[in-house]
């Protein structure tokens, strides 16, 4: 675990301030440790691969994923917080089945007018 953090007590992958945490980064924009940047980078990109299986952490990795030009020491801290809460809660995941003849149904939306631009999709198969 990071900084000898252990899973025990996060039951959430994400801290009430992750907003707060984001906008303050994005406001910043300072260029960041190169060092720093690589491994927010890799962790967050790694986070959003796991949001294939595990959607209950995909909020948390696309805010982070707004700061990943510029990461701060916090948004570093609030990414090892959701792979913590990933080893943590391993048990918990998406489980597919076959189904006879699948039918697909998919919906999107984007919101342009605020100061981070938002958008999401959601599918489903059966």
């Amino acid at each position: 675990f990071p900084s000898g953090i252990t899973h025990a007590g996060y039951k959430v992958p994400a801290d009430k301030d992750l907003p707060s945490i984001v906008i303050s980064a994005a406001e910043k924009k300072t260029a960041p440790d190169p060092q720093l940047l690589q491994r927010c980078q890799c962790l967050i990109g790694s986070l959003m691969f796991a949001t294939n299986a595990r959607p209950d952490i995909q909020y948390t990795v696309s805010q982070l994923a707004r700061c990943m030009a510029w990461p701060d020491a916090n948004i570093e801290a609030a990414a090892e917080r959701c792979l913590i809460y990933l080893i943590g809660t391993q048990d918990l995941g998406l489980h597919y089945e076959r189904v006879a003849d699948p039918k697909l149904f998919g919906c999107s939306d984007a919101n342009w007018c605020t100061r981070q631009s938002t958008s999401g999709c959601a599918f489903k198969i059966g």
